[in-house]
């Protein structure tokens, strides 16, 4: 009986306990949970702490979007699918692809030519996060036909965004709707929106 005891203590102790994590509430995380506990730690540990690290570009990100009148509920959601693109770098190439920039924009689209354009006109270095983050946002609220019509596919999308009430809700219509990827790991984002979320609790 003494070793059995001593047996639960330790496990107790060593295992990782369901929904431990203060940060993430699992539950907002929608259908997308990792397939083991011990996958969802090593996930939040790497994760956690780059984006501890990134913090200035996050806020950098979150001063542009506020301007637009987004909360900190769409926000994140925004900024954990950038995360998952480029990880937060402007100046980001994808590997053997076509994607640039923070949200990946494929090189020789009319999106890319408008940040081309942007840039240009704006006299801005194309690779400086505040201007993209800046034309994100733009992007993002624009009333120009052909510019909604390129980014969101239609109104209606971007108004299925802006009603977004959760971190995880926010982050699926984003990805879905504004980025599109190809291989979207709707899972990583969902937990990297909800993360963010809590790092903009503490942020002014």
């Amino acid at each position: 009986q003494m070793l059995l005891c001593i047996y639960i203590i330790l496990k107790s102790i060593i295992m990782p306990q369901p929904n431990s994590n203060p940060l993430i509430d699992l539950n907002e995380s929608l259908q997308f949970k990792p397939k083991t506990e011990e996958y969802r730690g090593l996930i939040d540990l790497r994760h956690r702490e780059n984006l501890d690290k990134l913090k200035p570009q996050i806020k950098t990100i979150k001063d542009a979007l506020a301007t637009k009148g987004l909360n900190n509920t769409a926000i994140a959601g925004v900024i954990g699918s950038l995360y998952q693109e480029s990880k937060l770098n402007p100046a980001t190439h994808q590997l053997g692809g076509k994607g640039y920039g923070l949200p990946q924009y494929t090189k020789g689209s009319e999106r890319y030519k408008h940040l081309i354009n942007s840039a240009k006109q704006n006299k801005s270095n194309i690779n400086d996060l505040t201007f993209q983050a800046n034309h994100l946002a733009e992007e993002m609220f624009s009333n120009d036909s052909s510019i909604l019509s390129n980014a969101w596919l239609g109104e209606k999308n971007r108004q299925s965004f802006l009603k977004s009430d959760s971190p995880s809700q926010a982050t699926v219509t984003f990805t879905e709707k504004f980025l599109r990827p190809g291989k979207p790991d709707m899972q990583q984002r969902v937990y990297f929106a909800n993360y963010i979320n809590h790092i903009l609790k503490d942020m002014k």
